[in-house]
């Protein structure tokens, strides 16, 4: 499958040390923008669209504040290299232009803007670097992130071929003065990149050094797809927005840049079962939110169908649980109103039916292990507050003199 961002190269080679969470809202915000970038001044994007696209805490505003900030501040070196300008384009009158234009922030929604010379290099490219907004998100690293985004245009060349180590510090933002050492370079920002690279995205690179003399002076990277089980190379951003997947995705009123990265994240035969696993359902209320739910827990028929299950049987027990409680509670009452009508009875025997109804009970209980001791003298003792002999005798009277 190949669904992806189609993005500028000299885009994409800049010296612009600006940060993995930066990075990864740059290339969101130009997805969204992209269809409407040359016919609108400014663009829009909820904060939580742009929060989970990028992976990225939704409540902390502040800190995506201070990303598009870092965007807005950081100045361009457009095609490190001389790529673009070997092939007749040069982009050095670009070298001064903001990464992003002006913005605000205001009840959950960004507004942002391009310059407009930008804007033209960006939605008019002379050669193209597939992005994964996707991929984007498993980065943990700015290194890894540029890395992979300046190997992964040569999947189908299989090699970056040999840059000078100034130039892929450059490229990383890796110019701090302590890398000027290539072992040092290397094994701080190389090799934890590398690692990264091979470890969670959908290509596999390997390191390639070139001497002069004694001194390594340049590097490069072969590059192939990574045979293991991960994200795929995706299609371009045309093909998604062309595709059935992506218009239903839209129809249920999922923003476009998400629409893009479900697509791109988990393919069109997913979303395809996931939209019929909606289609199954009754009376749903938010069906955007029951879809990106069946996507991102994978949510299959039958299990819909066992959660159904669960959930009915848990309402079940709850309910049977209710009505083992209200019945204690009525037998208790009752055994409350009993004990106090039988109380009442007894109260209101004369001296001689008293006399009689104590006669009857120690005659009948008289051999028993648990009461007799309570019978002294044909009398019944109830100074010792015993609750088995109050109990029995007054059930006693009650099924003997009340029924």
């Amino acid at each position: 499958m190949k669904k992806e961002l189609k993005k500028q190269v000299g885009v994409i080679r800049v010296s612009n040390p600006v940060g993995l969470l930066p990075r990864k809202t740059w290339n969101v915000l130009l997805v969204n923008a992209y269809d409407e970038l040359l016919s609108k001044e400014e663009h829009t994007i909820s904060i939580q669209t742009l929060s989970e696209t990028v992976g990225f805490n939704s409540k902390d505003v502040a800190t995506l504040k201070k990303s598009l900030q870092k965007l807005q501040t950081t100045i361009v070196e457009w095609d490190v290299g001389g790529q673009s300008e070997s092939k007749g384009v040069s982009f050095k009158e670009f070298s001064s232009v903001q990464m992003l234009g002006g913005f605000k922030v205001k009840s959950g929604t960004i507004t942002y803007r391009y310059d407009k010379c930008l804007k033209e290099v960006l939605y008019n490219p002379i050669m193209y670097q597939e992005i994964g907004i996707a991929q984007q998100k498993v980065f943990n690293t700015s290194y890894g992130l540029y890395l992979w985004e300046n190997c992964l245009r040569y999947i189908n060349v299989g090699s970056t071929g040999f840059s000078t180590t100034e130039e892929w510090r450059k490229l990383l933002g890796a110019t701090v003065k302590s890398y000027d050492v290539y072992k040092d370079f290397k094994k701080h920002v190389l090799t934890p990149a590398i690692n990264e690279i091979n470890k969670l995205t959908n290509i596999f690179i390997t390191l390639k050094t070139r001497r002069t003399g004694r001194k390594i002076t340049h590097i490069g990277f072969d590059v192939e797809e990574n045979k293991q089980e991960l994200l795929p190379i995706s299609d371009g951003l045309l093909d998604i927005k062309n595709s059935a997947e992506y218009k239903k995705l839209k129809s249920y009123k999922i923003a476009d840049v998400q629409a893009i990265t479900l697509i791109q994240e988990h393919g069109y035969k997913y979303i395809s079962e996931k939209i019929g696993i909606l289609l199954e359902q009754k009376n749903i209320k938010n069906p955007s939110g029951f879809l990106i739910e069946a996507i991102e827990k994978d949510w299959k028929s039958s299990s819909l169908e066992q959660k159904r299950l669960e959930k009915k049987k848990n309402e079940n027990n709850r309910k049977e649980e209710a009505n083992k409680l209200l019945i204690e509670k009525e037998k208790k009452i009752k055994a409350k109103e009993k004990k106090k009508e039988i109380e009442n009875y007894i109260a209101s025997l004369s001296k001689e039916k008293l006399e009689e109804v104590d006669f009857d009970f120690i005659k009948k209980y008289k051999s028993n292990p648990m009461i007799k001791r309570f019978l002294s003298d044909g009398k019944i003792d109830f100074s010792s507050c015993s609750y088995v002999l109050r109990a029995t005798y007054n059930t006693f009277v009650y099924d003997n003199y009340m029924k």
